[in-house]
């Protein structure tokens, strides 16, 4: 297609119209007449002038936008929008004839779109918006949480949870568009963590526990000894002795997450008897093996006689805190080298602990921790066949404890139905 300026035409059609004059007796006259393939038509849209005109030998288009043609049957498209008036003139032997059309140009309207790369995010996660937009020249972009872009390619990131409406009003020469898309912002799922300084720990030793954990708020220490927190990074200390399981549970907006380890309290053996070279002398052992464990020979004995007329032997120990008693063989009131030792009494001044770490103002909630439900228990003491009674206040506090060989059943059971036993342990009041 041939696009000429007017102008450039003007005197060659002068001289087409004289040439064809000297001979307007020899032809018919031409008839100017044409149809276009699309009276309404976009900018930059390809239209097909087709030429019917009759009797014509030359042909000249008008296309109203300054621009002509000589072809017979040109193709035009136009570059701005308005109503264009298009005129064919035809000549031959001198004769003209004309013929316009209208024909109306737009602009194409808008077509807004945009892809999101993640249609569910979470909270302070950025968000790519890229624009597939075609026919516009300005964006407006609202994400719905009251911000707003006019950049073509945003991105974005959500403060707070919540179902959000995301719209690109998309703005040309041929108007606007609108176009909109739902995205969901879900909160941060929490992560429980946390470290511990010592997790081998004596009775007493203050732990620290450190929290790491991630989107939360809240948190709740479950020490396992029955004590917890709900610091954010607690100290603790155990007053019993074994494995401790300790579990935080942290929790935040988008719920919760729990994280457990293990703690090991380990009971000093030194503390167990104060005053004893070993702590494991002690049940069942001669008076001759037990003494060379005691750090001095300073001590008191005094005999006592059971209902039965067994005579037991006390030996008090350790600033009187200690009470050991022994099963006289020879039936003398005096300990000899082979009486046995029968029974350890912990006194209520007596400031050690058991192998456990149970000691004098130990809560019973503590003994039920460590050595489990009491095979008998009464109003005044939790027995345990394991081999140690622990009695207990008002205060429900230990205040006194009795270490005895472990039984095997029939012979516990039958003092502890009778109450003998804590008769003849107790005949002599002793705190």
């Amino acid at each position: 297609m041939k696009k000429l300026n007017f102008l450039l035409f003007s005197v060659p059609l002068l001289s087409f119209i004289l040439l064809s004059c000297s001979k307007e007796d020899e032809v018919p006259a031409p008839v100017a007449d044409f149809s276009v393939s699309k009276t309404s038509a976009l900018v930059d849209e390809e239209i097909q002038f087709n030429n019917l005109s009759e009797n014509a030998k030359d042909y000249l288009w008008d296309f109203g936008d300054g621009n002509v043609s000589l072809e017979k049957s040109p193709m035009h498209w136009y570059t701005n929008s308005g109503t264009y008036k298009v005129t064919l003139t035809v000549t031959s032997a001198g004769k003209l004839n004309s013929k316009s059309i209208k024909v109306d140009i737009a602009h194409p309207s808008p077509v807004a779109g945009f892809t999101m790369d993640k249609a569910e995010a979470k909270v302070n996660e950025t968000i790519t918006f890229t624009n597939v937009t075609v026919n516009a020249s300005s964006y407006a972009w609202d994400f719905g949480d009251g911000n707003t872009s006019n950049e073509e390619n945003p991105k974005h990131t959500y403060l707070s949870a919540g179902n959000f409406t995301v719209s690109l009003v998309a703005t040309g020469d041929g108007g606007e568009q609108t176009v909109s898309k739902t995205i969901d912002i879900t909160h941060l799922a929490p992560v429980a963590s946390f470290t511990i300084d010592n997790t081998s720990a004596l009775l007493e030793e203050v732990i620290t526990f450190t929290n790491t954990s991630e989107n939360t708020t809240s948190y709740l220490w479950d020490f396992g000894d029955g004590r917890t927190s709900t610091e954010e990074n607690p100290k603790h200390s155990f007053s019993i002795g074994g494995t401790f399981t300790v579990s935080l549970t942290a929790t935040g907006d988008g719920g919760e997450d729990t994280l457990t380890k293990t703690v090991e309290i380990i009971v000093d053996d030194a503390n167990i008897f104060p005053g004893f070279g070993t702590p494991y002398a002690a049940l069942a052992e001669t008076w001759a093996e037990f003494k060379k464990t005691l750090p001095y020979s300073n001590y008191e004995q005094r005999a006592i006689t059971s209902s039965s007329g067994t005579i037991y032997t006390e030996i008090y120990l350790i600033n009187e805190s200690v009470v050991i008693y022994f099963q006289s063989e020879s039936g003398s009131e005096i300990v000899n080298d082979n009486d046995v030792v029968t029974q350890i009494h912990l006194l209520s001044n007596f400031n050690g602990n058991t192998q456990k770490g149970i000691k004098m103002g130990s809560p019973l909630s503590d003994v039920e921790i460590v050595y489990g439900t009491p095979d008998y228990h009464d109003n005044e003491s939790y027995d345990y066949n394991s081999g140690i009674v622990f009695y207990y206040d008002e205060s429900m506090v230990v205040d006194y404890m009795i270490i005895f060989p472990a039984s095997s059943g029939s012979s516990q059971s039958t003092t502890k139905s009778t109450g003998k036993k804590h008769e003849i342990l107790r005949m002599n009041p002793l705190r």
